[in-house]
């Protein structure tokens, strides 16, 4: 029924809403629709950064660690929930040294544990640490606290593969590099720009790599985060607006 409803309502409506150029074709061969739709990002604000607060909240991160300051520090912030990969985040920085992860976000607490719970497991609860989800105009310093932000959500479902989420716009305006999914959509921004490291998200030997190589090799590192500052100026939504304004444009004319 729903994709019956969805058909009728897109051919009547003035003009349909994606996140990204692959869903927009998708939905469009699915559908038969005349026109491609409207390609919105989902991208914050212009985020002004204070990289002080950035560095006194990743001294009070290693303090709750209790992990030296010197430590590598990944990141996964959104939904806790299962599906998106973060039980082989776990597992990676299992395998690798002087490495920490921040788990941050709101999930039901049944999951959380069974999280907590790998990490038992896996030897790493010392060096993991959950926070609940926070407001978004303190969300840069977590981000920028960290080293890099992890996006390696499996494609579980056919719109995870043409993934474009808020959280990987949310690390670049933090200039915060990534290490993302394989997919082609977060992949053509990575590539793009050169922010970060893609791989497979199931293969946790490979995420442990990509957290090494970015931990150690040191020129690499720099490179992403001076790249970063350009796509921090492009990827906003003082920029994407525009695409909306002149959708709206368009059809108020």
């Amino acid at each position: 029924i729903i994709p019956c409803v969805e058909k009728f309502l897109m051919g009547k409506a003035a003009f349909s809403m994606f996140a990204c150029d692959s869903a927009a074709e998708e939905i469009q061969r699915i559908y038969g629709l005349k026109e491609k739709p409207v390609v919105v990002r989902n991208i914050p604000n212009y985020w002004h950064i204070d990289e002080n607060e950035c560095r006194s909240k990743r001294s009070e991160l290693c303090r709750m660690m209790d992990v030296p300051d010197n430590t590598f520090i990944a990141i996964y912030h959104g939904l806790i929930s299962n599906g998106r990969g973060i039980e082989n985040i776990i597992e990676s920085i299992a395998m690798t040294t002087n490495t920490a992860l921040i788990i941050l976000g709101f999930g039901d607490k049944g999951y959380i544990d069974e999280l907590k719970k790998i990490c038992r497991e896996q030897n790493v609860d010392q060096r993991v640490l959950f926070l609940e989800a926070v407001p978004l105009e303190v969300l840069y310093k977590y981000l920028g606290a960290a080293d890099v932000g992890m996006i390696t959500i499996p494609a579980v479902t056919k719109s995870y593969y043409y993934m474009l989420p808020n959280k990987f716009f949310e690390n670049i305006q933090s200039l915060t590099p990534v290490i993302c999914s394989a997919f082609p959509e977060v992949s053509r921004i990575v590539n793009h720009y050169d922010i970060g490291l893609l791989v497979d998200p199931e293969n946790t030997d490979e995420i442990a790599r990509a957290i090494m190589k970015l931990q150690n090799d040191n020129e690499l590192y720099k490179r992403l985060k001076d790249n970063l500052k350009q796509a921090k100026e492009d990827l906003c939504w003082e920029n994407e607006q525009e695409v909306l304004k002149n959708a709206y444009s368009k059809i108020l004319q």
